[in-house]
């Protein structure tokens, strides 16, 4: 749940300061001074308010000092610990906002009252709200609140490109309303008889196209009851009121809606695990596995010599719970005894090492893949090339005497290598 502080490519390191850096308690640590760093900064802003004509107390700026001292030392550890690694590994955003809020607290604390009064250097003033993003390395610590937080993030373009368009949208109909309001304002001038009260209602509301965008934006978001926009048109005609409902219709149901579904679409797929997040899930899954699987056959190891007998194993197999684990695994009980057979029939004390069958069975999970095809084949060649050295031409003779028998084993198994070795290049051809 909670993500551990570091980079992934960074070196292993063994000196105490990298080790300290590398635990997790460093981590927790520094989580949690983050976290009271957030509790300081509601008291800090609540009494900057407060005494925003006498400055800050003694009290604010020690402790400013402190939080910038505890930084300053977590930031030293880390150069220590990743090197150059710090500024573009894995975790090289965080790390660039990090030594950049480290380096505007120094301005800040140090040099804000020494510097010369100038105008663009009190606009760095507004900066210091920056500090206040230190909250995005307290949400960033949790695993879904950071997946929501990269969620917002791959948004930024799409949120962009849909004010766009709405501002596109809104550019359309208001000049649409202008225009016709225009035009009844004219005619209804040119007859005398146009009503003031309609005329500024009219005007408040359509006057210029500037002002009707933002009538329209804030009546289509929510802002303000639609009706207001709605009401001066009324003395305007049926086919200017049918218009704004359009508008209305069309915004409400198809616009947003449609900008909704793209927002949604977007973070769902940024909620998709990285590559090498997906290769450490996958990773802590196996070991896990190999883990609980190991766990089983030392309960079933029962003299505890860290060695599995033909006799143990059909013992556990008949409890259900290693069964029904062999079965979760995609292994049958059968095909499991067999590979302990032969395991303990290669072992001169007829018993498997429990770390060594845990790892075959690990290996022997899933499908074959090409590079277990290629290994088939290259053993197969291995034994092809050993009955050749060995003097076996292939010819046939009767098994009346042991060589014989050999000789008529080995070409057996000669010739079911070859027809193996034909089927399996002739399948991997067809699989390319």
């Amino acid at each position: 749940m909670f993500g551990k502080l570091g980079t992934s490519e960074a070196p292993p390191r063994f000196d105490p300061v990298s080790l300290a850096v590398d635990s997790r308690a460093f981590s927790i640590v520094v989580y949690s001074m983050i976290l009271l760093n957030c509790v300081f900064m509601v008291h800090a802003a609540n009494e900057e308010i407060d005494r925003y004509s006498s400055g800050p107390s003694e009290f604010v700026v020690i402790v400013e000092l402190i939080f910038q001292a505890l930084y300053t030392i977590e930031c030293i550890v880390k150069l220590w610990r990743f090197r150059l690694y710090y500024f573009y590994d894995s975790n090289w955003k965080y790390n660039w906002l990090d030594f950049s809020l480290l380096l505007m607290g120094v301005y800040y604390n140090f040099f804000e009252n020494l510097l010369p009064n100038l105008t663009w250097l009190r606009m760095l003033r507004m900066l210091k709200l920056a500090k206040a993003l230190r909250v995005i390395r307290l949400i960033a610590m949790v695993k879904p609140l950071r997946a929501i937080l990269k969620s917002l993030a791959s948004t930024i373009g799409t949120l962009g490109w849909s004010v766009v368009m709405l501002s596109g949208i809104l550019f359309l109909f208001a000049l649409i309303f202008v225009l016709r309001v225009a035009s009844y304002l004219e005619e209804q001038e040119l007859d005398g008889s146009l009503d003031p009260q309609v005329r500024d209602g009219l005007l408040q509301t359509y006057g210029s196209v500037e002002t009707t965008m933002r009538n329209l934006y804030i009546c289509s978001t929510g802002g303000d009851d639609w009706i207001a926009c709605f009401d001066p048109l009324l003395p305007t005609g049926a086919v200017n009121q049918w218009v704004f409902l359009g508008f209305v219709a069309f915004t409400q149901i198809a616009v947003l809606n449609i900008i909704l579904g793209i927002f949604v679409d977007e973070a769902m797929r940024s909620m998709l695990a990285e590559t090498s997040e997906r290769a450490r899930e996958h990773a802590e899954e196996l070991l896990q596995t190999e883990r609980e699987l190991r766990a089983l056959c030392v309960e079933a190891d029962t003299d505890g010599n860290g060695k599995l007998t033909q006799g143990e194993w059909l013992m556990a197999v008949k409890t259900s719970r290693l069964k029904n684990y062999l079965h979760m695994l995609d292994f049958r009980s059968s095909e499991v005894k067999d590979l302990v057979d032969s395991m303990c029939e290669q072992s001169p004390d007829g018993a498997v090492d429990i770390d060594a069958f845990v790892r075959a069975c690990m290996r022997c999970r899933g499908a074959a893949s090409r590079f277990d095809v290629q290994h088939v084949l290259r053993s197969i060649e291995g034994l092809r090339q050993s009955l050749r050295a060995s003097g076996i031409d292939g010819r046939f003779t009767p098994p009346d005497a042991s060589t014989d028998i050999c000789r008529y084993g080995l070409r057996a198994a000669r010739s079911a290598a070859a027809q193996c070795s034909a089927a399996a290049l002739v399948d991997f051809g067809k699989s390319d």
